[in-house]
């Protein structure tokens, strides 16, 4: 599958996502569009719905708005990475979240042989993938988020997903530079074998 990296130092870096940040924080999390209804468990109030913050679904706004390009690093060159624009996979997000390194409990079952180190990391490998899933169907419902290439495993492709962080003006461009970047990587796949222009890498 694909890796989703930024060269460390240069303008690549520049690029990533700071700006992407503020736009979560100021379009997403400031207007309560991450809180969610919660049954309070205050004493007293035991039952009340409240409201709270939905925090892995803002960790996972903060990573993608980290991991893409800020608005501002846009380009009239449709082979290039588009901004705001993820394709690295549900396993990279999964892996940067550490949800598949083993707690200080776990780590004592495994070392006195009570639990299996592969099967656990396997476990919680594919269960924070679908955590992962999850979360983004549900932006995407919200209209935080939206996937423009689903996975194909034939291929050995990741999904495509746009974050709509923005302002409606800028969403807009975000879904039309997008477009653009996958017809021009559909058109490249159709070259002729050894065709030297391909840019959609894969690992």
């Amino acid at each position: 599958m694909q890796k989703h990296t930024a060269r460390r130092g240069g303008k690549d870096m520049e690029d990533m996502g700071y700006t992407n940040m503020e736009a979560v924080i100021r379009n997403v999390s400031s207007k309560g569009l991450l809180v969610k209804d919660t049954k309070s468990r205050a004493s007293g109030h035991s039952g009340e719905v409240i409201g709270t913050l939905d925090s892995y679904k803002l960790s996972l706004l903060f990573y993608l708005a980290h991991v893409t390009k800020n608005m501002d690093a846009a380009s009239d060159d449709p082979s290039e990475i588009p901004p705001r624009y993820y394709f690295g996979g549900y396993g990279n997000i999964t892996e940067d979240f550490g949800v598949t390194q083993p707690t200080k409990t776990v780590a004592q079952q495994i070392f006195a042989g009570e639990r299996d180190l592969d099967g656990y990391v396997e476990s919680r490998y594919l269960h924070g993938r679908q955590q992962v899933g999850k979360a983004l169907r549900e932006l995407q419902s919200m209209g935080i988020v939206k996937c423009v290439r689903r996975a194909n495993s034939y291929q050995n492709i990741n999904s495509v997903w746009i974050l709509l962080i923005g302002t409606q003006e800028e969403n807009a461009t975000v879904e039309r530079l997008a477009e653009r970047h996958l017809a021009y990587i559909d058109r490249m796949r159709n070259k002729p074998r050894g065709f030297a222009g391909m840019i959609d890498e894969t690992n």
